[in-house]
């Protein structure tokens, strides 16, 4: 009935969101928009409004991801230095959960590849110019040799442009052990 107890595991139930905010007084309508998801499962963490939308995956529920199967990022895609959010926030979203068919195909490639580690859609035309090394390269360089993994300014580089991707928690285990904070 209703009011018995889940003997179901995380991995095994549907969505379960997890949001994080950057205030307190912004916890509450958050959680007020939670109420009605499936008994109100879910959480809403403060972290502080550093290191845009990266740091909070990095650092907010890592104590979480493992008991899933997947984990979906998604974000507000808001920022003040482009007006190309709107139309970027669309492509992302369309392709990672747009339709019920869209998130059975993803799921489906996991379920037929046990390496996939991360899936994410194509990058927005307005940014494809600016999806480089840049000056990300030093620090992006530091964190990979710590991961055992050596980068080369010239290598092939992909990435989810726009922070919006599925993943499975173990490929996150690598930058996740490193215990980086925001």
């Amino acid at each position: 009935g209703p009011d018995a107890p889940r003997t179901d595991t995380p991995s095994q139930r549907g969505p379960v969101p997890h949001l994080t905010t950057d205030a307190v007084e912004k916890r509450r309508p958050i959680r007020a928009t939670l109420a009605d998801w499936d008994n109100g499962s879910g959480e809403v963490r403060i972290v502080p409004n550093r290191g845009r939308d990266m740091a909070p995956k990095l650092t907010a529920y890592v104590d979480r991801y493992a008991e899933f199967d997947l984990v979906l990022f998604l974000h507000s895609k808001k920022t003040e230095f482009s007006t190309a959010g709107e139309g970027w926030r669309e492509l992302l979203l369309g392709g990672l959960c747009g339709s019920q068919r869209v998130v059975a195909s993803i799921c489906a490639l996991f379920e037929a590849d046990p390496a996939l580690g991360l899936v994410f859609p194509q990058h927005h035309e307005p940014v494809r110019a600016y999806t480089g090394w840049k000056y990300n390269f030093a620090t992006a360089r530091t964190l990979g040799r710590r991961m055992g993994i050596e980068l080369r300014r010239d290598g092939l580089m992909d990435f989810p442009s726009g922070s919006m991707f599925w993943v499975r928690p173990a490929a996150l285990a690598p930058i996740l052990a490193l215990g980086l904070t925001a």
